[in-house]
């Protein structure tokens, strides 16, 4: 009884000072991505995506698991595959291929992949849209490639100089997730310093968004609380005790830290935070700004932020409850 009730208080304190809804998603374990359509929540744990009623949070239905077979699949790194919500079905990639599914999960029919893409294939008109790593004259480029329907590589739209290379480590930079993103047949893309270069269907680039960012120093106090995760978080430990005399770190935390194209607004996610609320530009597609709002966004750790999505003018955040040790869907509108 004792623990409803601080559960019931632990909500309505939320509320008030986050102004999130907060709803309880017993028996997850270990969210890695979420996503929203008009009626369903898409939770995505490794292989396995359940689905919620938008409408009363209710369980609706899970699928997925590790595999080869349909509705199997490999998980790609850092942990989970990668969904994304069509208006009459999901795709789903994981490693070595793109799943189509219905929006209720089950299988349509799958397209075997040859290149590695961590960072998911997204639809842009009849073709697709990835990110991927080439090098060249000891310099490692991010691309960014358009596919066709069967998802065989064709054009490379553009490539960036990526924030990991030969004898550097700056894993402050280089482990955010590629800023990439799709909206009406057009390619968004985040560059390395805050700038957002727009293609269209084709690779054409049509235009390039700058807006006055307040750049955010990187303390002394960041540089500890990123050198205690990587020695202790069992995903960098080893990494860390062998690259630690050639980490780098920047004078500055990089610029963009997500972006999220929704609803035809553009919500550029920066490293500025306030009173546990985080900073976002908004813009219109054009580019033109709309304003800076300060959402309430927290994260797992200095790295990564809890899985969240912006959908109709709201954003959705899957977040641990420290005391209950259970996951909340916490909902804020977008005023």
């Amino acid at each position: 009884m004792k623990k409803i009730i601080l559960m019931i208080i632990l909500l309505i304190l939320a509320i008030l000072v986050l102004g999130a809804k907060v709803v309880p998603l017993p028996g997850l374990l270990k969210p890695y991505q979420v996503k929203v359509d008009e009626s369903k929540i898409y939770i995505v744990e490794g292989a396995t995506i359940s689905i919620y009623s938008l409408k009363d949070f209710s369980f609706l239905k899970k699928f997925g698991k590790e595999g080869e077979g349909p509705q199997e699949f490999i998980i790609p790194p850092p942990g989970g595959v990668e969904i994304v919500v069509q208006p009459d079905f999901l795709l789903v990639s994981s490693m070595g291929k793109l799943s189509y599914l219905t929006k209720e999960g089950e299988f349509k029919k799958e397209i075997k992949v040859t290149a590695f893409m961590q960072s998911g294939f997204f639809p842009i008109g009849k073709s697709f849209v990835g990110i991927g790593m080439k090098q060249g004259d000891n310099i490692i480029y991010n691309t960014i490639n358009i596919f066709d329907t069967d998802l065989k590589k064709g054009k490379e739209v553009s490539r960036f100089k990526s924030p990991l290379q030969p004898g550097k480590v700056d894993f402050v930079t280089a482990s955010r997730r590629p800023l990439l993103s799709t909206f009406e047949n057009k390619i968004f893309y985040g560059g390395e310093e805050g700038e957002i270069y727009v293609f269209d269907v084709s690779g054409k680039k049509l235009s390039t968004i700058r807006h006055e960012y307040e750049k955010v120093k990187l303390s002394d106090k960041h540089k500890k609380r990123y050198i205690d995760f990587f020695k202790t978080d069992l995903r960098f430990k080893q990494g860390w005790e062998r690259f630690r005399d050639r980490v780098q770190f920047p004078e500055y935390l990089p610029v963009i830290r997500d972006l999220t194209v929704s609803d035809g607004k553009i919500y550029v996610l920066t490293y500025k935070e306030k009173e546990k609320k985080r900073e976002f530009y908004l813009s219109g597609i054009d580019g033109k700004q709309l304003k800076k709002i300060m959402l309430p966004l927290p994260e797992m750790n200095p790295l990564e932020l809890y899985p969240y999505t912006i959908r109709n003018n709201t954003l959705y955040q899957i977040i641990e409850n420290d005391d209950s040790e259970e996951w909340e869907l916490h909902i804020t509108k977008i005023e």
